[in-house]
């Protein structure tokens, strides 16, 4: 949501239902953002790094959405948590843990009006539908602004993020080197220096660094 010009928000209306993953509550999300509609928070990232232990949010984001459906019962959730994680050959233990996850995310999520849900009733009349000439540029693959890539900040991806302890380096720069998207640079006094807006976490640097000395911290977003 930090990301502007993704513009996530196109296209919500008062019916809108919107889930976000945060430990706010729902009216600082609304006055921040201006939302339409109703919002529901929770903080899923929390929930599976203490049961399941690593950032893992498709269980729990699908708990979520059926939660908010407001016509998905709570065992019926439970059985198809089950059954896809079986599917793709997760171990026991695993799936018990997504299960767990996904329910106590289910059990979390505030009720909503399910009457946004209610499905209308179809006219009962056959729809001719006109198909007219569309350009070829709405369906291929075309590059319509230049040099956009430094606009996309892959910070945001981040759930932890690296911190240096400087009064233990030793500016030997192994993070550097390693670091795989060049988000570390060298200040003038030789220390490295991590460009957070970029930086997604992969922590290559902390497993490269010989002393140990840069550790991980759980990532507090503004929203």
């Amino acid at each position: 949501m930090s990301d502007q010009i993704a513009n996530v928000f196109q296209g919500t209306w008062e019916g809108t239902i919107t889930m976000v993953n945060t430990h706010y509550p729902a009216s600082h999300v609304m006055e921040t953002y201006k939302i339409t509609g109703e919002i529901v928070t929770l903080d899923i990232t929390d929930i599976v790094l203490n049961v399941i232990g690593k950032p893992i949010l498709s269980s729990v984001a699908a708990a979520s959405a059926c939660k908010l459906t407001g016509v998905i019962t709570k065992e019926s959730l439970k059985e198809a948590v089950f059954k896809e994680l079986m599917s793709i050959g997760l171990k026991k233990e695993v799936i018990k843990k997504n299960v767990q996850a996904a329910l106590a995310c289910f059990d979390r999520i505030s009720e909503v009006h399910p009457g946004y849900f209610k499905p209308k009733k179809e006219e009962e009349k056959d729809e001719i539908v006109k198909l007219g000439y569309a350009n070829p540029c709405l369906g291929s693959p075309s590059v319509y602004a230049e040099g956009n890539t430094r606009l996309k900040k892959t910070g945001n991806w981040r759930l932890f993020k690296p911190i240096i302890d400087y009064e233990e380096c030793s500016r030997c720069l192994a993070c550097f080197v390693h670091c795989p998207h060049s988000c570390i640079s060298v200040d003038e006094s030789g220390y490295p220096m991590i460009d957070y807006e970029n930086c997604k976490g992969c922590f290559t640097c902390l497993d490269e660094c010989p002393k140990k000395i840069i550790s991980r911290k759980r990532e507090i977003r503004a929203w």
